[in-house]
């Protein structure tokens, strides 16, 4: 039996907590509904990949391509296309957000330069704090990776897809 929280927005009150779930059930008013009608009520679908949290890997990403090369920011949107990210799940507000993130978290840090052409720019460079997370991360990926390709393997064994 799994408990999780789920982050609900009231905005008629305009306050915004976290109700705790238990199971896949969970009480909207007075009924009691499936998560998943729950979700889909809010307009989530289970396999809508803008549902699924992306930001971990997009600093995963971030702190790989910054250990190949430093980088800045539209720079390093292009590069990301490599790994999947397109303007549909990514701009460059949230590229920048992120790269603060990383580097409040010493994991990157950042210095202007001047560019060949046009203003400076702000170029991030992965620190030794950085190169260990990214090291931790490995292992995770991998056992991640095993658990999807066995979910797939067997999905499609049983549909002979």
């Amino acid at each position: 039996m799994h408990s999780y929280y789920m982050h609900v927005e009231y905005s008629q009150f305009d306050h915004r907590y976290t109700r705790y779930c238990n199971n896949d059930w969970e009480l909207s008013g007075k009924e009691r509904i499936s998560r998943m009608d729950c979700m889909e009520k809010r307009g989530f679908r289970c396999c809508d990949i803008k549902y699924h949290k992306m930001e971990r890997l997009l600093e995963i990403c971030l702190l790989l391509l910054l250990f190949e090369n430093e980088g800045y920011g539209y720079g390093l949107i292009e590069q990301l296309s490599d790994y999947g990210f397109t303007g549909e799940d990514l701009n460059i507000g949230s590229l920048y957000r992120t790269l603060r993130k990383l580097e409040d978290q010493d994991l990157v840090s950042s210095v202007w330069k001047e560019a060949n052409q046009g203003p400076k720019r702000r170029v991030y460079t992965i620190t030794d704090r950085g190169k260990e997370e990214l090291h931790n991360w490995l292992p995770v990926l991998k056992e991640r990776k095993a658990r999807i390709e066995q979910v797939i393997a067997t999905y499609e064994k049983i549909t002979s897809v």
